[in-house]
């Protein structure tokens, strides 16, 4: 009778112990999850705050990257919202944006694209060289503009 005890207060706590181990495991795992939703949500904020400086300084809004042409051909989709400053965008490649790949390769243009009349609300394109076949569908990219603006993480699309 007293073994019996002995062994039921030992199956008792090696039953405690794992319930220990599997709430101690779950509240890590649940921790670990809540910190990767807040990171997130703070990436998504400051990529916002670049995207609508982006939107200030040169008056249009990047909404995608598709790779095209058989993959020889990067086009960089954008919408115009402020016409006065997006005219300035074909007047100096300092302010077309640029874009880097996750190998590292720098994408831009080596003169201005054409020069033409843009208007609120309407998409356009710019077409840049694939460098090295480096920018991917399913990868993503870097839209830089100027010397402080990031745009991170932009999904480049088929």
């Amino acid at each position: 009778m007293a073994q019996q005890a002995h062994t039921r207060v030992k199956w008792l706590a090696i039953l405690f112990t794992a319930l220990i181990l599997l709430l101690g495991v779950s509240g890590g795992l649940a921790f670990r999850a809540i910190a990767h939703s807040r990171q997130t949500t703070l990436d998504v904020k400051k990529q916002q705050k670049v995207a609508d400086a982006i939107a200030d300084r040169l008056g249009i809004r990047i909404t995608k990257v598709v790779v095209t042409a058989d993959g020889g051909l990067v086009d960089l989709r954008y919408q115009v919202i402020d016409p006065d400053k997006a005219v300035f965008l074909f007047d100096n490649l300092d302010v077309v944006p640029m874009m880097i790949a996750q190998n590292g390769e720098v994408i831009r243009l080596e003169s201005l694209p054409h020069r033409h009349d843009v208007y609120a609300g309407l998409a356009y394109f710019i077409l840049y060289r694939n460098a090295k076949n480096s920018v991917q569908p399913g990868s993503q990219v870097t839209v830089v503009v100027g010397d402080d603006l990031r745009l991170e993480h932009v999904a480049v699309e088929k």
